[in-house]
This record gives structure tokens, C-alpha cells and sequence, in this order.
């Protein structure tokens, strides 16, 4: 009986050392908060080409504001929100939209960090019965599909970027 007790504190005794010995693994890095950003400009657009010339007969073109409701999207990759991307890992695209306002204004708030991340703003194209001179003074519209080429910026959190847009 001596002995059981004996065999039973030892075991005891080498599992308590074992034990306290083990530490719990905790993560050192702790992720940034997710913090935002604004992305906000003026969108324009030749909806009316008869009105592109002064008054002296010389072309000046005058861009008027694209339509409300025109789509705005803002693409991010989550790699460039993240403090240590893991290199090898796949990580997806973040899209935020908004719409064009009837003064021809947008605005997005998007995620953003401390570290300069990359925005690709993408301007969805729109069909639009343009103005475009017909036998002089006259004018008539032709349907017309705008476009305009994606845009890139940089910005970091809790900043304002105006980009302007200008369709073709």
C-alpha cells in the first residue's frame, strides 16, 4: 500500500512539473481595426455635344454632369487590408458601390487601414440620348453608350481622395 502511494505521488509530482511547464500559445499579433475612408469626386460626360461651341464659332467642349444613378464601384484586394498578408494565400476582391447624385457627385466609404492600400474605381457604362447638332441651328439626339476608363488611387485610413471621372 506504502508503495501504490508512493508510485502514485510520484506520478503526480512529474505530471504537475509537466503542466506547468506548457504555456499557452497565444496570438502576438493582433489584427489593426478595420478603419474607413472616402472616395468621392465629380462625374462628367459630353451629353449635349451641340453646346461645345462659343459663340465666335471655335469648339470648346463642354462636359455636363453624368446622370443620377450612374454607378460607381470601388475595388480593393483584402490583401491590402491586412497589416502581414500570408504569402501564398489567395485572397479575394472587396467591392463597394455607390450612384452618381443628381449635381453629378459621388461618394464611398471604404475599408481602409494605417498602410496604403490600392483602389481601382470603376465607372459603369450608361446609354444616353446625347444632343448633337443636326442642319444648323437644329439640334437631335442620337443614343450614345458611354464609357470611361478604370481609374487607380492610394489611400490610407481616415483620408478623403477626390478623383473626378470623365467619360468618353
Amino acid at each position: 500500500m506504502k508503495k501504490n502511494i508512493i508510485t502514485l505521488l510520484s506520478i503526480s509530482l512529474i505530471a504537475l512539473l509537466f503542466l506547468s511547464n506548457c504555456k499557452k500559445t497565444e496570438d502576438e499579433t493582433t489584427p489593426e481595426a478595420m478603419t474607413t475612408a472616402i472616395i468621392k469626386g465629380k462625374v462628367f460626360a459630353d451629353l449635349n455635344t451641340a453646346n461645345d461651341t462659343t459663340s465666335n464659332g471655335f469648339y470648346q467642349l463642354n462636359n455636363e454632369t453624368a446622370p443620377a444613378g450612374t454607378k460607381i464601384i470601388v475595388v480593393v484586394n483584402a490583401a491590402d487590408l491586412v497589416a502581414n498578408p500570408i504569402a501564398g494565400h489567395t485572397y479575394e476582391d472587396i467591392s463597394f458601390e455607390t450612384t452618381v447624385d443628381a449635381n453629378g457627385e459621388y461618394s464611398v466609404t471604404v475599408d481602409a487601414i494605417a498602410k496604403t492600400a490600392n483602389y481601382t474605381i470603376k465607372a459603369e457604362d450608361f446609354a444616353y440620348d446625347q444632343t448633337v447638332m443636326d442642319v444648323y441651328p437644329n439640334t437631335k439626339t442620337t443614343r450614345k453608350v458611354f464609357t470611361a476608363a478604370d481609374q487607380t488611387t492610394t489611400i490610407v485610413k481616415n483620408n478623403t481622395k477626390v478623383i473626378d471621372i470623365t467619360y468618353n
